[in-house]
């Protein structure tokens, strides 16, 4: 099974957006299911239902920064080249969603969620796991 599909079963089997992402990911980076889903959980929801940062986009970032800095280093350069793929990532992912806030992407009023969450999540979380695809493949 591909990520995607990964992804999007276990988002189905009731895993946050987030978790979604990182955790059909994270065994390729050698984090192991239950710790990935642990590091993920307060993503969700735009980082605990804040509406920020949508958490699928969040679990996005996760899996780049694993395959973008494999070893303990500090190095300034390499951040920076870690940092700019990554705002490229999010610009093509709010490119393709038309935001990157999950409050913006839910048009979420005052913190409620709308009916559409389940059809906005599945987008996000797809469009995700093509971006990871094709970066970072």
């Amino acid at each position: 099974m591909n990520q995607e599909n990964q992804a999007m079963k276990l988002f189905q089997e009731g895993y946050n957006c987030a978790q979604s992402v990182f955790c059909a990911y994270s065994e390729t980076y050698g984090v192991d299911e239950v710790t990935s889903f642990r590091l993920s959980q307060g993503f969700g929801g735009g980082i605990a239902h804040s509406g920020d940062v949508c958490g699928a986009a969040c679990g996005m970032v996760m899996v780049a920064s694993m395959h973008l800095c494999q070893a303990l280093d500090v190095d300034k350069q390499k951040k920076e080249a870690t940092y700019a793929k990554i705002e490229q990532m999010l610009q093509e992912f709010e490119a393709c969603n038309g935001a990157k806030d999950c409050h913006d992407l839910l048009a979420m009023d005052d913190g409620q969620r709308i009916q559409g969450k389940k059809k906005v999540c599945v987008k996000a979380i797809v469009s995700c796991c093509d971006i990871i695809d094709k970066h970072l493949r």
